[in-house]
C-alpha cells in the first residue's frame, strides 16, 4: 500500500476485512460520505452504507496511488467485487479533520 495517513490506511484495511467497527474509528463523529449519488452523514449512516455495500458487492480495494491536492487526499484504487464491470478504477477523495476522515467521496 502507498504511504497513506493512518486513518485512510485504517479505512482501507478494515473495510477489506469487513471490520466495520475498526473502519468507523477512522471517521470523525460528524463525517459524511458521498457514493453513487447518495449522501451518508454520521457514524450510523456510514456504517450502514459500508455493510450494505459489502453485502451486495463484496468489494475489495487495492490502493494503487495517492496524492495530496488542496485539502484532499486522492487515492486511486482498483476495486473488485460481485458487480458488473469488476474490477473498476475508483478515486477516493478524503478530507481529514483532527486526524480523522471528515469527508469521503468516491468517483468511478
Amino acid at each position: 500500500m502507498t504511504d497513506l495517513h493512518d486513518s485512510i490506511h485504517q479505512y482501507f484495511e478494515a473495510t477489506n476485512r469487513r471490520d466495520f467497527d475498526t473502519a468507523m474509528a477512522a471517521f470523525a463523529l460528524d463525517a459524511s460520505v458521498r457514493d453513487e449519488g447518495h449522501a451518508y452523514k454520521g457514524h450510523s449512516e456510514i456504517k450502514a452504507w459500508m455493510k450494505d455495500a459489502a453485502g451486495k458487492y463484496a468489494p475489495t480495494a487495492e490502493v494503487l496511488s495517492s496524492r495530496a491536492e488542496n485539502e484532499n487526499t486522492i487515492v486511486e484504487a482498483r476495486v473488485t467485487g460481485s458487480f458488473p464491470g469488476s474490477p473498476v478504477a475508483v478515486r477516493f477523495f478524503f478530507m481529514l479533520s483532527d486526524g480523522k476522515i471528515s469527508t469521503l467521496e468516491t468517483r468511478v
